[in-house]
């Protein structure tokens, strides 16, 4: 008999325990029993396999030494240890990882897949950010706690990003033993740069094909930002510290109009509620599957007029 040694929390009493195992071995028999069935038929439905198994449960696994080809339940002890002392790892490098000889372990991918979902771990896609020092980390403290109270509703964010086809695809559902769908793109090296300036009623976006120095970020200011200016009086604008946002000429146009640089900290996306709106438009195109540089733009044109929502995005920034 299969011991599932480690269980959830709510489920310690012995009770529960006796219930919980037997629920798990009936469903790794009826899995091994699925395996060993031909493929189904349009008239097959849930109900008929499961009439079917029930009338060959005992006769199949009555029969000495058959082989479940179930997943070696985990362990207590040192597996335990190794999975706490490195919950972060995936469970592909863990696996692999010469740790795992070195506590003489020898758990399938699968199973400590279960084992960590059983101890309520969830697998996330990790965020990738360039490492803070001290006295950054201090800093972007400092301007939360400076601005905590601020007015949100006037201040502009401002940021740039770019759209590769090669990130154009999606996630597809496909029946078990089919192939999974290509997504055919013309070219790995098709993109879009795109400027973008938003705050809470308003949004103005540009694409752009050179890098952006001093010269062209005036441009973009002057014929984007320009012609709203005039409803953003005394308003506060948050962008990064790259040096062509900052030149003395760009300084001079921001206070010629009436808007105010915020000292923006270093290394901080998570305070510009302008990620929020790329992440949203990023999603759009994805629905777009653009295959060329020409439907890429036309995809990323269409989801630029598309974000009516911007002050709900911002809204949901600074709520967190």
């Amino acid at each position: 008999m299969y011991e599932f040694v480690s269980l959830p929390a709510g489920l310690k009493d012995e009770r529960w325990q006796n219930s919980f195992h037997n629920f798990l071995f009936k469903c790794n028999r009826f899995l091994h029993f699925l395996r060993q069935q031909e493929p189904m038929t349009q008239r097959d439905s849930f109900q008929l396999i499961f009439e079917r198994y029930l009338e060959k449960e005992e006769q199949i696994f009555q029969t000495p030494n058959v082989n479940l080809n179930m997943n070696k339940p985990i362990r207590e002890g040192n597996s335990q240890k190794l999975l706490e002392s490195n919950e972060r790892l995936t469970s592909s490098s863990l696996s692999t990882n010469q740790l795992i000889n070195s506590h003489t372990t020898s758990e399938s991918e699968r199973t400590l897949q279960n084992y960590r979902r059983a101890l309520g771990f969830y697998p996330r896609k990790q965020q990738t950010k360039v490492k803070s020092t001290q006295t950054q980390v201090e800093r972007r403290h400092l301007f939360a706690v400076e601005h905590q109270n601020s007015d949100i509703k006037k201040w502009i964010f401002i940021d740039e990003t770019q759209i590769q086809l090669r990130n154009t695809g999606k996630i597809v559902w496909v029946k078990r033993g089919e192939p999974t769908p290509t997504h055919e793109i013309s070219s790995l090296r098709a993109h879009v740069n795109l400027w973008g300036a938003v705050w809470w009623n308003g949004k103005t976006f540009a694409r752009h094909d050179d890098y952006i120095n001093q010269t062209l970020y005036q441009h973009l200011l002057a014929s984007h930002l320009g012609p709203h200016v005039h409803k953003c009086r005394r308003y506060a604008v948050a962008q990064d510290k790259l040096r062509s946002h900052w030149a003395k000429l760009v300084r001079q146009w921001f206070n010629d109009h009436g808007l105010k640089l915020l000292d923006w900290p270093p290394h901080s996306p998570e305070f510009n509620a302008i990620e929020n709106v790329w992440h949203s438009l990023k999603e759009t195109v994805k629905t777009a599957q653009p295959k060329t540089q020409a439907e890429l733009e036309v995809a990323v044109d269409q989801a630029c007029h598309l974000i009516s929502h911007v002050s709900t995005l911002i809204k949901e920034e600074a709520s967190n």
